[in-house]
């Protein structure tokens, strides 16, 4: 009998790694009675399955999320950051503050999916892309990257559900929501384990000039679909999110920019032993310039 292909082994990897989520997540629900300390362990479930699953460069933690120009986004369950080079701008027992420039992926986690559930895992997705991306190192081997971009790509926003309703329900839902806010700001998938994974998809001609519908990265005129993946969701939920962070080139986040809002020490120019040294004006940092 011929052995499995590496994708068959790839699927049958990854429904026995659903299973063993789910009693991990149930086990969860089994212990104690506070609400809030139930939501961390689930939390925390999901962030050690993705610290061991995804590449070293990325980072997974709890943690918020602020930007240069002082907006801090709801507390994130889960954060997914560039592991190499992304600075902390806090750091505190069970949590940490990531510079927007840094991420590359947050996600809610939601024990059971309900209206209520996800209009608010949609709300603290979308303070989270809302954040300003610009304050950024653009360099290329150590220079600065002339005519580089201004501002990283977006981040991906994900709800990862233990429970909910069909996805036939959660997808109006869902769209309903997004009809109030900006499309940039739209969740881009939603992962109920067991049930499915709605993601967005775009109309294409295929090679024969037929009109069919793929998955693809979040656009003004994308569409919310569904996939009704049963035991192989944990599979496409990692393997869509894998695909977003590939797609994505972050550059470090620029900390001067961060520490403009703080007034610089004194400073003097020097000009030679038998020139005067003018005083250098308190400038914030990066504000250049000297006077007298």
């Amino acid at each position: 009998m011929a052995g499995k292909s590496a994708g068959e082994e790839l699927r049958a990897k990854f429904r026995a790694e659903q299973r063993a989520l789910r009693a991990k997540f149930d086990a969860c629900l089994a212990g104690g009675k506070h609400t809030y300390e139930k939501g961390l362990r689930h939390e925390q479930v999901l962030i050690e399955f993705l610290r061991e699953h995804l590449p070293p460069r990325y980072g997974v933690s709890r943690g918020e999320v602020a930007d240069s120009k002082g907006h801090v986004a709801r507390q994130a369950d889960v954060v997914v950051y560039d592991a190499h080079h992304a600075p902390l701008l806090q750091r505190s027992e069970g949590s940490q503050v990531f510079a927007a420039e840094s991420v590359f992926a947050v996600i809610e986690v939601k024990p059971k999916l309900s209206r209520p559930t996800l209009a608010d895992a949609v709300g603290a997705v979308a303070t989270a892309k809302a954040l300003d991306r610009s304050a950024i190192v653009a360099s290329h081997h150590g220079h600065r990257l002339i005519g580089g971009p201004s501002v990283n790509p977006p981040m991906f926003g994900a709800i990862f559900a233990l429970d909910g309703p069909g996805l036939d329900a959660t997808v109006p839902a869902l769209a309903d929501l997004h009809g109030t806010m900006r499309w940039q700001h739209w969740t881009d998938a939603v992962c109920v384990l067991d049930k499915g994974l709605v993601y967005h998809f775009a109309r294409q001609a295929d090679a024969e000039g037929k009109e069919v519908w793929h998955p693809t990265v979040l656009t003004s005129d994308s569409r919310l679909g569904y996939y009704e993946s049963g035991e192989d969701t944990l599979l496409y939920f990692y393997l869509f999110l894998l695909y977003q962070l590939s797609a994505k080139e972050l550059f470090p986040p620029d900390l001067v920019r961060y520490a403009m809002g703080l007034e610089g020490p004194p400073g003097r120019i020097y000009l030679g032993d038998r020139q005067p040294c003018p005083n250098l004006r308190r400038r914030r940092p990066g504000g250049g310039g000297a006077g007298s």
